[in-house]
């Protein structure tokens, strides 16, 4: 699995600056059009599906929607009560099996429609839903809308995530 070391290191740091990479001026890009380098804020990030690890089995939920911190609340809420109805209590109120509980991230199997092009893209999280890492899977597609690592982040970070 290919990690995002610039994501990470950005939250790590909690830095926003490479955010901003558009607000720059290069004169030895010769085209002198930057639009390129700003992120495009007309597309969402869609969902296809949700996975996780449990420690008996993976577990894939078709859900799709357009990603914002309400659509990501009602996944997180989905899988605790998966959870929940995977651990039978006793009458005692304890479990009578072995606990069932995630031992992987949230991985959410994504896409970004450009007109007829979908840019693939994997997002994966850590329970609580805090991201750890972006990956385009399309990047020479990507690139040509000016969609990076970083200005999924932001777009991300706009919506509330």
């Amino acid at each position: 699995m290919k990690k995002n070391i610039l994501a990470e290191n950005m939250r790590r740091f909690k830095t926003k600056n490479l955010n901003e990479i558009g607000n720059f001026h290069d004169p030895r890009m010769s085209s002198g059009n930057f639009d390129h380098l700003t992120p495009n804020p007309k597309w969402d990030i869609n969902v296809n599906y949700v996975q996780i690890d449990t420690n008996f089995h993976d577990v894939t939920m078709q859900k799709q929607g357009t990603l914002d911190s309400h659509f990501l609340e009602e996944v997180l809420g989905d899988l605790e009560a998966y959870l929940e109805d995977q651990n039978i209590t006793g009458d005692d109120g304890h479990p009578s099996f072995d606990i069932t509980r995630f031992v992987s991230d949230i991985k959410l199997d994504c896409e970004i429609k450009m007109g007829k092009d979908e840019i693939d893209l994997t997002i994966e999280l850590d329970p609580d839903g805090s991201i750890k890492y972006v990956n385009i899977g399309d990047e020479p597609l990507a690139e040509k809308y000016g969609i990076t690592d970083e200005s999924v982040m932001k777009h991300l970070e706009a919506k509330g995530i």
